[in-house]
């Protein structure tokens, strides 16, 4: 039983150290290519959902209209760099719960 508790235990760590180190790859390849990447997925999604209501609620699917995608466009590239911010922002504090649990309290990232 304290075997299966032991390995509970260390699930959110494994989970969180995964997180950060997917998270270090990510701001390898740099703050631009995060945000066009979003700023293509979320156009995209969006085109989905409203080809989906307007089947279901009108019984046809809109014709595409480029000033929507390109608002969508616009809206998932400042969503990319305020997603960026939030990353950073978890991986600083991370970082700074690892320094302070390791005894290097010399450098704290808030």
């Amino acid at each position: 039983m304290t075997g299966l508790f032991k390995k509970r235990q260390g699930l959110p760590y494994s989970r969180q150290q995964r997180a950060i180190e997917r998270w270090e790859q990510e701001r390898e390849k740099g703050i631009v290519r995060f945000a066009i990447r979003q700023s293509l997925i979320f156009p995209v999604m969006m085109s989905v959902v409203n080809d989906v209501s307007g089947y279901f609620s009108d019984g046809h699917v809109p014709v595409l209209r480029i000033r929507w995608l390109i608002f969508y466009w616009f809206i998932g590239l400042i969503a990319g760099f305020f997603g960026w911010s939030n990353q950073e922002s978890k991986y600083r504090r991370a970082l700074a719960n690892r320094r302070q649990s390791i005894g290097d309290n010399k450098i704290v990232l808030r």
